[in-house]
């Protein structure tokens, strides 16, 4: 194109440049022998390709969401705030997520690993169970799962595993994340201060980790239950 259309031809307009160029495309590039092939291209597309051609679809094609996904330990990636499941091999490999009207296709080096309806919901767990391992079949579904969870809130205080139960039934898709933030404040909090904080949490109705650690931090839960005023201040 460079060498044998535009060097040494003037145009006028844009629409000059595409007459030029249909011209030269049928009477001198398709027509000639070409360098590589030895073949006269027009010739080779008759005679070969023309036939090989297959009819356009009728609907127009349409370009799937691309993105790549870490697998995380439970075997989820997230898409668009949900969780879809994985696998357990490709935990912690990256994977490439697309994305189709209402499909969620999960793909490793090119090869197709997973394949989920998309969820019409924030914070859903799209989950095949035969992603597990079957010797670890150990997830935030299971009741084995929610009583380890349960155990290791209950030793923190009363009002720790209080809030567990409240965050299970208003966070049943996600509870896991929460609860898990919050045995995780151990390694800067006390279990008094953690449990204090979980008091509050309670009485403002609150599920939200970030807002418990908050507490923790600011030391709010020590302020007066009754006073809201006092509590929003303190949050902030």
């Amino acid at each position: 194109m460079k060498s044998n259309f535009f060097k040494g031809r003037n145009f006028n307009n844009r629409g000059d440049v595409e007459s030029q160029l249909r011209d030269w495309i049928k009477y001198k590039c398709n027509s000639r022998i070409h360098g590589t092939t030895k073949k006269v291209p027009q010739e080779v597309f008759i005679n070969e390709e023309k036939k090989m051609l297959k009819e356009l679809p009728l609907e127009p094609y349409t370009i799937g969401i691309l993105a790549k996904r870490k697998v995380c330990k439970d075997c989820h990636i997230t898409v668009d705030s949900s969780y879809y499941s994985v696998p357990y091999k490709y935990v912690a490999k990256f994977v490439e997520v697309h994305i189709k009207e209402k499909l969620v296709s999960i793909l490793h080096d090119g090869k197709e690993i997973a394949v989920h309806i998309k969820s019409t919901e924030k914070g859903a767990f799209v989950t095949n169970q035969s992603h597990y391992n079957q010797y670890k079949l150990f997830t935030p579904e299971s009741k084995e799962y929610r009583s380890k969870y349960q155990e290791r809130m209950k030793k923190i205080g009363s009002y720790a595993v209080e809030l567990f139960a409240v965050i299970l039934i208003k966070k049943p898709n996600s509870w896991y994340r929460a609860i898990k933030g919050i045995l995780n404040l151990k390694t800067l909090y006390d279990d008094r201060t953690i449990d204090l904080s979980c008091k509050r949490a309670l009485a403002f109705e609150i599920t939200e980790y970030s807002t418990v650690k908050n507490i923790c931090k600011t030391g709010s839960y020590n302020l007066p239950i009754d006073n809201e005023g006092a509590y929003a201040k303190a949050d902030n």
